[in-house]
């Protein structure tokens, strides 16, 4: 994981949860990747 992934909401922070599960696709790749 990057230093960013702190900055975001919580929200942001499950859904980045939920994108990494799937393989961390699209926005996975693109905020945190």
């Amino acid at each position: 994981m990057v230093c960013n992934f702190l900055s975001y909401p919580i929200l942001k922070n499950l859904n980045f949860i939920e994108i990494y599960k799937r393989g961390g696709n699209q926005i996975g790749k693109i905020e945190y990747f």
